[in-house]
């Protein structure tokens, strides 16, 4: 009897944002403090199961195909394995002496001890003294299997977490985005260093500009120009700066014009005059309050008189959180605007508060805004003269009244969350970015992770692991998508870890030309040209993600120096796939290493570069859930050594 679950029985906590900025805040209160990062590895399988559940077993276990195995611990694409290892380190933390956070239940604080930490899947993000995150990180990993990924103890140290770049410095802490996103935006509007960079991301149209209606993008532009303002919107989160630029271009998602195409460049050329954003964390005593900065821009969108709420919450001198959003409804006037982004300042800061708390760090609010009307409504009792406000506003009210929120003027001109509302000019951003302490930098980090530099552009029609022969004439680009299954280096075996097979990857389709040879697919290379007609036939020969694709590598080899001319060229860019999965009553692939086809290749070929890249791959090539993976990439010129035993059909 099949049994429906609800989402909420399998539901897990995710730690927002901010408690990592939050840990890194905390560590910049004490000189002393450090920052560490735990990696648990294989997470889930620490966890027990609750509930009966049966998977069918692989071939290897040697059983019959009607024997099932009942599951004993969470397996990784079971619902309930987040929330049953979430469980499962809670019960391990608290027996520790931590105490677990009510707001946040991925945060935790340890009292005695002094240990603050936030824990994000299965990377446990911790600060305290030395001698006590060497007792925390000894007694995590004599529970969990894994590994210490990094410790921050002295100046330029630096570590990773969520492809963030978490850095020590002499004068505090450091938080940089994933520069990746902005390099690919870069990249997605085909600038390069001699380009032109602009000093703002976006800027207001004049009303000309407005009366042309432009144009709807095609499906392969609206596509392109969704990911790539998708990947913005995930940068803007750690760069203020391009918050309200990135919000006004996710209005377009929906039906991008061209208008939409031409912001997007122009925030790319910003990003390449300011590719690096720092948001500093200097030494500073423990505050007592957390400051939040809320404005509007009331009526700021022609088209439609929607207001736009910004805000900057903020820690002492430490910026936890910043937030960009167009107001649901139309505000009446600009007072109403303002006390709309007041409330939702008012919310973001109390939700921080109770975070804080979690961390054993109480403290109160202070709401800073710049319009005298919204702070009149918020200190007063009801609507008052301004009939036309929405009651559900006026809770701050209350909390005011109380005590518990404190609302203070700021001028204008010095509201950092001016940033988040409207389109500013290059000083005014720079000021306001100072007063954020977040500071432009050059160059990269030194734990900054790479795109590939190497990409499979003419791979040809891959199917399965199949390598491509083309002639140097042959390639004939054009848009599409095969499929291939990489598989990794590693511990000898064609699967990323021992019990899981790496999923199946979109790659370029460029079909070779009508009257070249026909396309070699999995497993049919040697069929298709060990004949004598095939000699020397190709100046070129590329082969992407796997060599022993055939029955017999070696005989890949010899089939692969009998087509290529003299002085051709074999370029090879992916890792092996070991086994090959050619089904043959009688051949069965070898399960090869690199350095035994080298010696093949080498027999043939003349080697000129031979590298192991780093790589990435997923199933959206712009995906942000890219797996990393390690490939061979060589480059060899064919010698006079005869292929003999090849070609004599």
């Amino acid at each position: 009897e099949a049994k429906t679950y609800q989402s909420e029985e399998f539901f897990a906590a995710t730690p927002p944002i901010e408690s990592l900025r939050l840990i890194l805040s905390l560590a910049a209160e004490k000189f002393e403090r450090q920052v560490s990062l735990v990696d648990i590895s294989r997470a889930y399988f620490n966890a027990l199961i609750g509930r009966e559940v049966f998977v069918e077993l692989p071939s290897e276990a040697g059983l019959a195909r009607d024997v099932v195995g009942r599951l004993l611990k969470c397996m990784y694409g079971t619902r309930d394995a987040a929330q049953g290892w979430e469980n499962t380190y809670r019960r391990a933390l608290e027996t520790l002496g931590f105490w677990r956070g009510r707001a946040s239940p991925c945060v935790f604080s340890h009292e005695s001890r002094e240990v603050f930490l936030t824990v994000h899947g299965d990377d446990f993000f911790a600060t305290g003294a030395p001698d006590d995150l060497d007792w925390f990180e000894k007694a995590l990993l004599k529970t969990f299997e894994g590994k210490v990924k990094g410790r921050l103890t002295q100046a330029d140290d630096e570590l990773r977490i969520l492809n963030r770049i978490v850095r020590r410095t002499d004068a505090g802490y450091e938080w940089e985005a994933d520069q990746r996103h902005a390099e690919m935006l870069i990249k997605s509007a085909g600038l390069d260093h001699e380009s032109r960079p602009l000093s703002a991301p976006g800027r207001k149209l004049t009303s000309k500009e407005l009366e042309v209606e432009p144009e709807l993008l095609g499906d392969w532009e609206a596509t392109s120009f969704r990911a790539m303002a998708a990947r913005a919107n995930f940068l803007a989160s750690d760069r203020p700066d391009t918050a309200f630029a990135v919000k006004e271009l996710c209005r377009g998602m929906s039906a991008p014009t061209t208008r939409d195409a031409e912001a997007l460049k122009r925030l790319s050329r910003y990003l390449l005059g300011r590719p690096r954003l720092i948001i500093h964390f200097g030494w500073q005593d423990a505050p007592k309050c957390l400051d939040v900065f809320s404005d509007s821009d009331w009526a700021g969108c022609v088209r439609t008189r929607k207001s736009t709420s910004g805000g900057a919450l903020m820690r002492g001198r430490h910026v936890l959180r910043t937030w960009c959003g167009t107001q649901a409804t139309i505000a009446l006037s600009s007072a109403e605007a303002e006390l709309i982004a007041a409330v939702r300042g008012a919310a973001e800061g109390l939700a921080a508060c109770s975070l804080s708390e979690d961390l054993g760090q109480p403290c109160s609010l202070r709401v800073h805004v710049d319009s005298s009307a919204a702070i009149g409504i918020c200190k007063r009792t009801g609507v008052g003269k301004v009939r036309h406000l929405d009651t559900r506003l006026l809770w701050i009210q209350e909390l005011v009244r109380d005590g518990r929120i404190l609302v203070l003027k700021v001028a204008g001109t010095e509201n950092p969350a001016d940033l988040m509302t409207t389109h500013l000019g290059a000083d005014d951003i720079s000021a306001h970015l100072v007063r954020l302490e977040c500071w432009a930098r050059d160059g990269r980090a030194a734990k900054a992770p790479k795109l590939a530099t190497l990409r499979v552009g003419c791979t040809g029609e891959v199917w399965g692991s199949a390598p491509k022969s083309v002639t140097a004439e042959g390639l004939t680009p054009r848009r599409g998508v095969g499929t291939s299954a990489p598989y990794l280096i590693q511990d000898g075996r064609n699967r990323l870890r021992y019990l899981d097979n790496v999923r199946t990857i979109a790659m370029p389709d460029v079909p070779v030309a009508s009257d070249s040879l026909p396309v070699a697919k999995f497993g049919e290379f040697t069929h298709l040209y060990d004949k004598s007609a095939t000699k020397d036939s190709f100046d070129a020969l590329l082969t992407s993600f796997a060599l022993d694709v055939s029955p017999s590598a070696f005989r890949f080899v010899r089939v692969a120096a009998h087509v290529v001319k003299a002085g051709g060229l074999w370029a090879n860019f992916g890792p092996l796939a070991y086994d090959s999965d050619y089904d043959d009553a009688v051949s069965h692939g070898l399960e090869l290493s690199w350095e035994e086809l080298r010696f093949a290749v080498s027999h043939f070929f003349d080697i000129k570069e031979e590298v192991f890249v780093e790589s990435l791959h997923a199933a959206n090539a712009e995906s942000l859930m890219q797996q990393e993976y390690s490939c061979v990439f060589f480059k060899a010129t064919r010698n006079n050594t005869p292929a003999t035993g090849i070609g004599e059909k």
